[in-house]
């Protein structure tokens, strides 16, 4: 939960924001089970920037909080890519 940055917002985790913290990694591949479904990170940092998918379950509100503000995800697969400071 804390290195996906999966933070329930609305009572239910209806809605969530992701806001990953990779540190010296160079990869997060993850799944957060949700009574909806599955929540899936599969991201990739090279050179300052994340780049990769993530895929929210229907029925759930989602963003991305990133360096460059927030990105609204949708139902099914997103694919995303920002720049990272850390």
């Amino acid at each position: 939960r804390t290195l996906c940055g999966i933070r329930p917002v609305a009572p239910g985790h209806r809605e969530v924001v992701i806001a990953p913290q990779p540190g010296i990694l160079k990869s997060i591949k993850a799944e957060y089970p949700h009574h909806l479904g599955t929540i899936k990170l599969n991201l990739k940092k090279d050179s300052g920037k994340m780049t990769g998918t993530i895929t929210i379950p229907e029925g759930i509100k989602a963003s991305l909080n990133t360096d460059e503000g927030r990105i609204n995800l949708s139902s099914g697969e997103n694919r995303v890519s920002f720049d990272i400071i850390n």
